[in-house]
Parts: structure tokens; sequence; C-alpha cells
């Protein structure tokens, strides 16, 4: 029961990971300014 626990928080804080990171780059792309590692 904990370890399945254990497993959704790690699911669900990759999940929050990544939404901000694709937040991020689109907040970029939006502003208009984007990094160069993002157009690499």
């Amino acid at each position: 029961m904990k370890h399945s626990a254990m497993l959704h928080v790690a699911a669900l804080l990759s999940f929050v990971a990544v939404t901000t990171v694709d937040s991020a780059s689109a907040w970029y792309i939006y502003s208009g300014d984007v990094p160069e590692e993002l157009l690499k």
C-alpha cells in the first residue's frame, strides 16, 4: 500500500515537472524570447 502511494506521488511529481517545462517553453515562444537551447 505504502509503495503504491510512493509511486503515485513520484508519477504526480514528474507530471508536474513536465507540465512546468512545457508551460515555460510555451511562454518563451509566446513572448518571442526563445532561448538558444530550445531551438537546437
